[in-house]
Order: structure tokens, then sequence, then C-alpha cells
């Protein structure tokens, strides 16, 4: 409680996830002076829970917003277990363990509304959350999964949640979770001996399963919350790490120009220091006397709307700004606004334009103008493309009225190609600094976790194809095609933004139909749009995917020995073990067979191989044609073991003359990867018989047609 009361203050976004009865928020928000001004969220999708709930709120903070919802991984109606004897133990995942002990009766099962924590964030126009709380029963990991978006953004300043014997019933890991908060630069940190340790590293004798409450900060919060003494970014260590060789700076909000020495010591010339106050401008001349390559400018710098504007002067010059103080009199109470003065004002572009400066002889930008950030930048459209690193003052509070919050400038920085590197806050959660470097990249760290092996290649030839397309690169994950196709990307060093594939219709999707390059963002999808989209790319797509000599060479032999006294190959794929509803229908094996019979005896001396998912089910159907199957292709060494089940079968489709696929991503991508078949045909529901197709001008997958609206196929 102590932790969380350190990021309640007024205005603070506080969510309870897995509220229950309310008694955390109770106890976290006892004592507060200003506990009504709190924006507290409250989710408990448990109907009995809820009630309670509701009567707590209503006593103890009625402004609160109670949500009936489970939050997750994604968004859904969902089977919830509800514990009657013990109510706090509900969840997505059944107690085993402690029912089979007897510990509890068996649960009621119950459909709940389930979102994600970004979905409701962005439905609400909830930017910042100052503290999470997530007490799930095993789903806490699902919880942060469905928050990825807002702690890629560093949206959330800490967090905390429950660990224990729910994880092991979850099929969880408490390593899991520490990695996928260690890559989005969050500290996992552990009482331990009445304080608070930050683990920096995995210790594995952590994964214990006993009960436990872990708290979560950002590493911009982390010297402050143990008091270290307050220390901004070290940019001399930082900007080579970032590939960042300092040749102009131009520092905005210079003051009295103390960063001169740093800027020196990296070897930085010409220097432009802008200040806006008279009487600190003087100052900062004197200071820089008789060094020709420093430049002093007495301006404001806006975004060029006005020639002049009003400087609010304060008692410490340094938070003199162009904005009134807001938030900053409570946080500074000693602080205080003196006078006001108008001062001179031009955007950044047209200052260097009046100075006869060349933008390109400056490569590092220094921001610190009090909350007037974004205006500045925005007067800076044609310096910034020659910008390589941004050095600036960042709010998470409106310290300064009308000012600048960090997530609209890290969104207009993204925009500009910019991704945010560090960041700290080490004077107080509300305001710090932040670097943001160009650069021009392309991740989809959900590859490889994201779907089974067609969807994979989808996913692997989309983003290589999107980078190579805009001069990106790609980092991913490792996955199965680094075997298969020699895939050698680098692996993604940070998080980036999440950018959701929001249609399979690719002019209407967020992600391809976005009208403008895909850059720094972690793409997620399937991206299995119309084939067509993929049309001008083929033999790129074909080439991305083509497997190994290594991986080929058995394939091929075991093939050609199937093959011996054989001319013509034609191929099946009948998709069975987790097909039978929805647009995933199990086309009849008649279908396959009907269409056997009008092409075999056309065919010079064929064999019949049947891909399939169960073997053993569909062979018999189709003994008189006397079938090879992927038992006959024999042991294959060099396929790793994690493409064995899979790829074989995939490698014979793409090989086949004669090609029938399932309404299937597998078999559809093998078509398209498939260069010398000269008959393709799929299953159609509506016509009950298999129909011809172009492997780069079709639907990927038919969803217009599901098994439940065609029974009589037998679908």
């Amino acid at each position: 409680m102590l932790a969380a009361r350190r990021f309640l203050r007024p205005g603070a976004v506080v969510f309870d996830v897995g509220a229950h009865i309310g008694c955390w928020s109770v106890a976290a928000l006892a004592g507060q002076p200003d506990a009504a001004a709190l924006n507290l969220h409250l989710f408990e999708p448990a109907p009995q829970a809820y009630g309670v709930l509701a009567k707590t709120a209503a006593a103890h903070f009625p402004a609160a917003r109670l949500n009936p919802l489970a939050l997750g991984g994604y968004s859904a109606r969902r089977r919830f277990h509800v514990y009657q004897d013990s109510p706090s133990w509900s969840g997505f995942f059944r107690r085993r363990g402690e029912e089979a002990r007897g510990s509890v009766g068996a649960p009621e099962p119950i459909e709940v509304a389930c979102a994600t924590l970004d979905a409701y964030c962005a439905e609400h126009g909830i930017h910042h959350i100052d503290y999470l709380k997530i007490d799930v029963e095993g789903a806490e990991a699902e919880v942060l999964a469905g928050a990825a978006g807002l702690l890629a953004a560093g949206a959330v300043d800490a967090l905390q949640f429950e660990y224990g014997g729910t994880f092991a019933d979850a099929g969880m890991t408490l390593a899991g979770v520490f990695a996928f908060l260690r890559f989005r630069d969050y500290v996992l940190m552990a009482w331990r001996d009445g304080r608070f340790v930050a683990i920096e590293s995995w210790d594995e004798r952590l994964e214990t399963y006993g009960h436990d409450n872990f708290l979560v900060l950002h590493r911009r919060h982390l010297g402050w919350f143990r008091g270290d003494a307050p220390a901004m970014l070290a940019l001399p260590a930082l900007l080579p790490q970032n590939g960042v060789t300092p040749r102009g700076v131009i520092h905005i909000g210079a003051h009295e120009g103390r960063e001169l020495a740093l800027y020196r010591k990296m070897g930085a010339s010409p220097v432009l220091f802008i200040e806006a106050n008279p009487e600190v401008a003087n100052r900062l001349r004197q200071a820089v006397a008789g060094q020709p390559d420093v430049i002093v400018a007495e301006y404001a710098v806006t975004d060029g709307s006005s020639d002049a504007v009003t400087l609010h002067v304060a008692s410490m010059d340094q938070s003199s700004s162009v904005l009134p103080f807001g938030e900053h009199l409570t946080l500074y109470p000693g602080i205080v606004e003196t006078g006001t003065i108008t001062v001179p004002a031009l955007s950044l572009d047209a200052l260097l334009h009046r100075l006869g400066l060349d933008p390109a002889t400056f490569n590092l930008l220094n921001i610190d103008i009090q909350g007037a950030e974004l205006p500045a930048l925005c007067g800076a459209l044609g310096v910034l493309p020659h910008i390589e690193a941004i050095n600036t003052e960042i709010n998470f509070r409106e310290l300064y009225r009308g000012g600048t919050f960090f997530h609209e400038l890290a969104a207009f920085l993204h925009d500009q190609g910019f991704v945010c590197e560090a960041s700290v806050c080490p004077y107080d959660p509300s305001w710090g600094d932040a670097l943001f470097v160009r650069r021009r990249e392309l991740h989809l760290t959900s590859l490889g976790h994201n779907g089974r092996f067609a969807n994979q290649l989808f996913q692997y030839a989309f983003v290589k194809l999107q980078a190579a397309r805009h001069g990106l690169t790609a980092f991913l994950p490792a996955w199965v095609g680094n075997v298969l196709f020699a895939a050698s990307d680098p692996l993604p060093r940070r998080a980036l933004p999440l950018l959701r594939q929001t249609s399979p219709v690719a002019a209407e999707d967020a992600v391809a139909g976005s009208g403008k390059p895909l850059q720094n963002v972690d793409l997620w999808g399937y991206f299995q749009y119309h084939s067509s989209f993929y049309a001008p790319d083929r033999d790129a797509f074909r080439a991305l995917l083509a497997p190994v000599a290594a991986v080929a060479a058995p394939l091929d032999a075991a093939l050609a020995r199937i093959m011996a006294g054989k001319k013509t190959l034609v191929a099946l794929h009948l998709r069975r073990g987790d097909y039978g509803c929805g647009h995933f229908f199990v086309a009849p094996g008649r279908w396959y067979r009907d269409w056997l019979a009008t092409i075999w005896d056309t065919l010079a001396a064929p064999l019949l191989y049947i891909a399939s998912d169960d073997p053993e089910a569909v062979l018999p159907e189709f003994a008189d044609y006397a079938p090879a199957s992927r038992a006959d292709l024999g042991d294959l060494p060099g396929l790793p073991p994690s493409a064995d089940e899979a790829y074989p079968d995939f490698y014979v489709l793409t090989k086949a003359q004669a090609l029938a696929i399932s309404n299937s991503s597998f078999s559809f991508a093998a078509a398209m990867l498939n260069t010398v078949a000269t008959v393709f045909v799929r299953p159609r529901l509506s016509q009950k018989k298999l129909i011809p197709f172009a492997p780069f001008d079709a639907p990927v997958i038919f969803r217009d047609e599901t098994a439940e609206a065609f029974p009589e196929t037998g679908a």
C-alpha cells in the first residue's frame, strides 16, 4: 500500500483490476485527503462480487467508474469459473490443485465480457495510468499482454500483481512476466528485508509459485522511488550507444548554457543557444563570449503563428514559460510567477533562415521550454529531417496550463521517425527528460507465438516485404524460419508502439490500408489479405520462403524415392483435426475423389500424395489410389524438430503438378509457393465441389461460408 500511495495524488488514474468487493481500493485510499479527486476504475466480472463492490464504491469512492468486466489478453465473451465457497478464487482458470486437495468445491462456469486494457483505455481516451493493481487469479500475464500497447509506450507509471499457485493453474510463469516487462523497460521489484529490491536479471529461484505480490516500475521512476541522487540522462553515453555522434547542437530554452561543456566533451560544433528571457539571454552571451561557433539567439521558439508571445517569468527563472503555471504551483509552491513580459517569437525553421544557418549543420536538438515543446517542434518541420536525436523535457501532468503531455509529444515524434530510447523522472513522476532517436525499424515481436506455421509464413513475408518497400530494417524474434529459410533478422532491442491488424480486407485495415509507410511500430496480425495483395511481390514472396539446401535436399531425395516410376505428383491437403466449425470447415472427401476421377486418367503415371493432420482417418478413403503420405518420406535429417510435424507435407504441396487444398492458409501458402502446378482447386461449400483458383488472385481463406450454413454438405 505504501508503494501505491506514492503515486496517488489528485487526478491520478488508478486501475483496480480484479477488484472483487473493493478491499484493496478501500485500503489504498484510506487516509488519502484527496481520494475523491482520483480517477479510479474498478473491474469485477463476477456478478455477486460486483454487487458488493458497487455498495463499497458508493460508500467510499462514489465517483469511481465501475465495470462489470474482466480484463485479459483479448476481447470476447469468455468462460469464467465462480467458486461459490471461495469467491475470491474465481477466474478464467480452474484451481484444479486446490479442488483435488478438497480446499474448494467445483466452480460454477459462467460467461463474462472480457476486454483488453489497451482497448478499454482507447475507448475511454486514457493515455496514462499512474497505478495499476492486478489480482486476477492466474490471468495476470494475460492482463499485461492485453496492455502491451500501453506498456510499450511507457504509459503506466507503476503496477502491482499477485503471484502464486494460480500461475501454475494457468500455465503461466513469473519468468515469462519478467521477460515481457523487462523488454518494455519495466523493472520488477520484490519486497525483501523491509524494502523493495529491483530484480535486474532473472533468478530461477524466484519461480516458487509461493504466494507473493510484486511491484513493477517503469525504469524512468526507479531512481526517484529508491531515493537516489537525482540525475538526468547521460547523453555522452546514450548517444554513442544509439549510433549518434553529435555535430551541431540546437538548444531551445538554453538558460545560461551550462550544457556547453557537455557539448564540447562530445565534440559538437557549432552550438546554437536559444533563450527567450532577455535577462537570462544577456547572462548567456557573457558566458559564451569569445567562442565564435557558439551562437545566442534571443527568441521564444513557437510554431510560428505569432511574432511575439507572453513569457511568464518565474521566481526561479528555469521555470519561466510561455505557458502559465498549472499543477506546478501545487508541486513546487515555493516557485511563483513574478510577472510577464512580451518577447519576440519565431519558428525554429524561420529562426535558422534569419540567422543564415544551414539546418544540415545540426543533428542534435535539446528542448527545455516548460510544456511548450510540441508547438516548437511543429515549427521545425524543415529542421527535423536533419536531426538524429532529440533530448526533451517531458510531462505526464499539466504542470503548465495547456502544456504538452508525453503521449502527445511521443505521437508527433513517432510520425517524424523518432523512437523514445530512454527517459528519466528523477525528481517527481510527473516530469522528466526523454531521449528520442531517429529510427527506421519495423518489428513483429509476436512472430513464432501468434498462430501456427502458415500464419507465421504470412506474418514474416508481410513484414519483410513492407520493410523492403519502405527502406526499413525488420527486427524479428527467433522462429522456425531461421532454420528453414536462413532468416537472419536482428532481434528486437526495444518495445515499439503496437499496431494491430483490424480487417482481413487490405484497403480497410489499419496496417495495410494506413496509406503511409509503416515505421517504428510493432505489427500484430495475420495479414492474410486477398492474395492479389502479394501478387506484385510474388517473386520476393517466394524467395523469402524458399528453404535452404540443407532442408530441401533430404526432402527432394525422399520425394524422388516415392516418385520412382511415376511422373506426375498429385497432392491433396485434407485438414481435419482442429476443423469442423465456422469457416474452418471440413470438406467432404468425396469432393476430392470426384475431382480425382476427372483428371486421373489424363495424367502421365500419377502418384497421389495426401497431406493431413489426421492421416489415419483420411487415407483409407483413397486406398484405391495407393496414396503416399508423410510416413513414406521417412526420416529427414537436418529438419528442425519444430518443423518436422508440418514442413514435410507443406514442401510436397509446393512440388505437386496438380494441387487440391483445404480452406486453410497452410495449403494456400503452399500453392503460392508452387511454381510447377498447372491445376489448383479448393472446396467451395455453396457449389458443393472443388473449384479452380489462382494462388495470387483469390481469398486465402473463404470466410463468407460456414459449415453451419451448409449442413447438407457434411462439411
